[in-house]
């Protein structure tokens, strides 16, 4: 039912039927309380009328009846006592009592009694050194041959009622040193039970949070090592087939290379062979000459040449170079083929002496490599100039 909350209202009347004074707010969960603006009467009976409308106009209300009683201060607390119990650095007073007859009527549901320990010395008034729901108190701030006296009150939402008995303290005198010392290892014993009854609650606790990142990051590194080995998986597997794709690339150019080298070989070979017999013999002889050429100026480039080593004073006396030699290379066709031949010896057996004395250290590295590479060359040009002779004999 929706409610009108501009007529819906709460009126309160008492055992005799007179209206009591006050006012109906709304709270904002929605609730009608009624406020009295007097105070009331108790023991008293009393009946709230809770008026509602709703928006249609339809009212209806409904009676609630309720009684009140007197309540008052709680009485003194009973059997109140005190006992010591020593301890390795002084006393631990306990304290214990019973609750009062009277509690002063206040519902224990609602406020329960609560209650106030007071301590003096000689010298000092009473203090409050604790406010406690229960029936019992321990004092540790007690050192050896201290002197107290203590009480209980209690207190209820009405104030607090009047003191118990006195309870006063008689300390026995201070132990000696082994008995303290007996003691500490008590006081470290409860500490050490203490710690082990909740050890193994913690423990179990650890065990689970553990347990249970534990399982995450398991399951983390599994998934981690799985990616990683398909990863590295399918990179191995494409360097692979970059690889033989290259290695196909590089045959295919060496393939397509070689057609054209043995092409052009072809087709040189052919262009040569539809030239007259004179113009062979030259163009074979301007090759010659290009290779000839190409040995004079890179020499035996072949070989790996060590480090240069510092040159000594030559004790070496090359050999003449034979005047047929020489005259094989202008005018070939005039060379016979004898001369040439002695001429050939005589520079192998020089070539055979300038070794035998380089290895002897009588030749020092750069001179050993260019006359080396000036008998070289002399030797292929008798060579080309004997092939040369021949041809020309045979041809004319």
């Amino acid at each position: 039912m929706l409610i009108d909350r501009d007529l819906s209202h709460i009126t309160l009347e008492d055992d005799a039927g007179s209206p009591v004074p006050g006012s109906t707010i709304w709270t904002g969960d929605g609730v009608m309380v009624f406020i009295p603006s007097t105070a009331l009467d108790y023991p008293a009976n009393y009946t709230m009328y809770v008026n509602v409308v709703d928006l249609a106009g339809n009212s209806q209300s409904y009676p609630i009846s309720f009684s009140t009683k007197s309540v008052s201060l709680p009485g003194a607390p009973q059997g109140f006592s005190v006992d010591y119990t020593p301890r390795w650095d002084g006393v631990s007073m306990t304290l214990s009592w019973d609750a009062p007859e009277d509690d002063g009527g206040y519902p224990s549901d609602i406020s329960p009694l609560m209650y106030n320990v007071y301590r003096k010395t000689n010298d000092t008034d009473f203090t409050i050194i604790a406010t406690v729901p229960d029936l019992s108190y321990t004092d540790d701030s007690v050192g050896w041959n201290d002197y107290f006296i203590y009480y209980v009150t209690a207190v209820n939402p009405v104030g607090e009622g009047p003191a118990s008995g006195l309870g006063i303290s008689a300390l026995p005198e201070e132990p000696d040193l082994w008995t303290k010392i007996s003691l500490l290892f008590e006081h470290l014993g409860e500490i050490i039970d203490i710690f082990l009854a909740d050890a193994g609650s913690y423990l179990d606790m650890i065990g689970q949070t553990l347990g249970g990142y534990w399982d995450v990051v398991a399951e983390a590194v599994g998934s981690f090592v799985d990616s990683s080995v398909a990863a590295l998986t399918e990179f191995l597997q494409n360097a692979a087939d970059a690889v033989v794709e290259a290695l196909n690339s590089l045959g295919d150019m060496i393939i397509s290379a070689l057609e054209a080298l043995g092409q052009a070989i072809m087709d040189a070979a052919d262009a040569i062979s539809q030239l007259s017999t004179e113009d062979q013999l030259a163009t074979l002889f301007i090759l010659f000459l290009l290779a000839l050429l190409y040995v004079l100026i890179t020499g035996d480039s072949s070989k790996k040449k060590k480090k240069p080593e510092p040159e000594a004073p030559s004790r070496y006396q090359p050999r003449a170079k034979p005047e047929a030699a020489t005259a094989a290379l202008v005018i070939p066709r005039s060379v016979n083929a004898t001369i040439m031949e002695q001429n050939g010896r005589l520079i192998m057996e020089e070539i055979s002496e300038l070794e035998t004395a380089y290895q002897d250290g009588l030749v020092g590295w750069q001179e050993y490599e260019t006359v080396k590479s000036e008998l070289s060359a002399r030797l292929s040009a008798l060579s080309l100039a004997s092939y040369f002779t021949k041809v020309s004999e045979d041809t004319f």
